[in-house]
């Protein structure tokens, strides 16, 4: 509950700092592209064998706020939901785990202009709090630990209003030994309104 709390008032202050700096652009300003851009993307999956079977399902959204017309910075957060559920062993039935994992972030993008290409290099600092599930004899744990992930990389983006885009990060950070199989390459798609 404490986490929850702390990533509602992070997102608060990000909002009240935009807003104040929207406050301060001058009225001859109206008339050019507003400086609001929003995105996001949805996560979902399924897999299950061998007695197991895990859902996903997630919401990434994003609000940015151009500084001047190449670049903008703004928070994004991700909420994951995940249901494990696994087969007992000698007939002890199913046992299953719904938590949720959670990511607030903020960002920076910078539009290269390169011929109408519309690529974009793309940065964030990012705290993760992930829920991870072990095995205790016939019960399933969650256990959770967090992170602090340093993205940088490009990306895609289809057009303008409405676009899709893909975006490859690379996180700098290096990760616990005992999760060194993790990737460091995150790749998203997603969709944008005024970028």
């Amino acid at each position: 509950m404490k986490n929850l709390l702390r990533l509602f008032v992070l997102c608060s202050l990000i909002f009240v700092a935009s807003h104040s700096l929207q406050a301060q652009r001058s009225s001859s300003d109206t008339d050019q592209l507003s400086p609001w851009w929003f995105g996001g993307g949805v996560n979902l999956g399924f897999s299950g064998g061998n007695g197991q079977t895990i859902f996903n399902f997630g919401i990434s959204p994003m609000v940015g706020y151009r500084l001047f017309d190449q670049f903008s910075v703004g928070p994004r957060v991700s909420l994951l939901y995940t249901n494990y559920s696994i087969r007992g062993f000698n007939g002890s039935g199913n046992t299953s785990a719904g938590p949720l994992s959670w990511a607030v972030g903020l960002f920076g993008r910078y539009k290269i202009p390169i011929n109408r290409a519309n690529i974009f290099a793309h940065i964030e600092a990012e705290l993760e709090n992930e829920a991870l599930f072990q095995l205790a004899g016939n019960d399933l744990e969650v256990f959770r630990r967090e992170v602090g992930n340093f993205y940088m990389g490009l990306g895609y983006s289809s057009g303008f209003p409405f676009a899709y885009e893909i975006v490859a990060l690379y996180n700098l950070n290096q990760r616990d030994v005992a999760f060194a199989n993790q990737n460091p390459i995150e790749l998203r798609v997603g969709f944008t309104y005024n970028f």
